[in-house]
């Protein structure tokens, strides 16, 4: 049987925008945990809260991987998209630690050919 999820580990989760939305055992007796995120209920596991934690707080930098080898993929990308007028968007998250995530993105979309999921994810982007 898994232990409740412990303070520390329900602040990580609210560091990262999950409200707690109550708790209790499944069935067979597991005890489950129960998160609002975005308007959406989730229901789980504690083992499986600790896996999304160790996820939410790993730390990665991967800048030269990005520098060196993604960027010059996504301007040729760009480039032919910007020749044939076709909307595009990229984004990389190449580092995190505890502030959040970097991320690099580029967005390109001519003149009437914007779609309007591409107006969201860059909305989002920008947050």
């Amino acid at each position: 049987m898994t232990d409740p999820l412990t303070a520390t580990e329900l602040a990580t989760l609210a560091a990262h925008g999950y409200a707690p939305a109550g708790d209790g055992t499944f069935e067979d007796g597991t005890p489950f945990a129960r998160f609002r995120k975005d308007d959406r209920v989730s229901t789980y596991t504690c083992g499986f809260w600790r896996e999304l934690i160790a996820e939410l707080v790993a730390v990665y930098d991967l800048e030269a991987v990005y520098d060196e080898e993604i960027a010059p993929l996504v301007m040729k990308i760009v480039a032919i998209c910007m020749r044939v007028n076709m909307p595009v968007v990229v984004s990389c998250g190449y580092k995190h630690d505890t502030t959040g995530y970097q991320l690099c993105s580029t967005m390109f979309g001519p003149a009437g050919r914007i779609p309007t999921t591409y107006q969201k994810i860059a909305d989002l982007l920008e947050k």
